[in-house]
């Protein structure tokens, strides 16, 4: 019940936020300081970063004496901003969350490279500051995105895993390369997909609540 409480919350405050930027772009956006889509010199001086990323883990599938963090499946949340430094290049940051069994948040720097005024490539190395067993984790996320509205991505995860071996009764704990490759939505669409998660997330909540009855942990 925990997990779903927090991932809600997660969600909820991913969308309230997202939400507050959107209603603010148009402002900016006017007076030329900045742009609510991300787009180069000279029509963007700056902008916002707002993108919801659904993904499938591609590496690091687990063993069936293994368990700790990670799942099959990967949803996230990144909220930050960037700046034009150049034609080509953009910097910035970003604070995320998301699911990778349970929910995780993480800082992530980003640094943005201009293809065209259409295409972009992204790269954001950072470190999960909680959500994960252990010491704060490595995670990193590349992405291709086209207007940063639609791309693709890629994020990975450094997590640690709990081995357990049958044979002598024995518990060992090995850190394991969890790669996740997906679909990720920008702008506007970022916005909408936050809404969607919000809305998926609160029927999960309402399924597994109705299915426990109260008598679930």
């Amino acid at each position: 019940m925990s997990m779903f409480r927090s991932t809600i919350a997660v969600a909820a405050a991913g969308l309230v936020a997202s939400s507050a930027i959107a209603q603010t772009a148009p402002a900016i956006s006017s007076a030329g300081r900045g742009c609510f889509r991300g787009g180069p010199l000279p029509a963007c001086r700056s902008f916002w970063i707002t993108e919801a990323g659904y993904a499938l883990q591609a590496t690091g599938q687990t063993g069936q004496y293994e368990s700790g963090d990670g799942g099959k499946y990967l949803l996230s949340l990144d909220l930050g901003g960037m700046k034009n430094v150049s034609s080509r290049i953009a910097l910035g940051g970003t604070i995320a969350a998301g699911t990778i069994g349970g929910v995780y948040l993480a800082a992530k720097p980003r640094i943005r490279y201009w293809f065209s005024r259409d295409w972009s490539g992204d790269l954001a190395p950072g470190i999960v500051l909680r959500g994960v067993q252990g010491a704060p984790r490595f995670t990193a996320d590349a992405s291709v995105m086209y207007q940063d509205r639609i791309g693709v991505t890629a994020q990975a995860f450094v997590l640690q895993r709990s081995v357990y071996d049958p044979t002598y009764s024995t518990m060992t704990f090995k850190n394991r390369l969890a790669l996740y490759a997906g679909l990720r939505l920008g702008s506007k669409l970022g916005v909408v997909g936050a809404a969607l998660d919000m809305a998926a997330l609160l029927v999960a909540f309402g399924l597994y609540a109705a299915a426990c009855g109260g008598g679930c942990d």
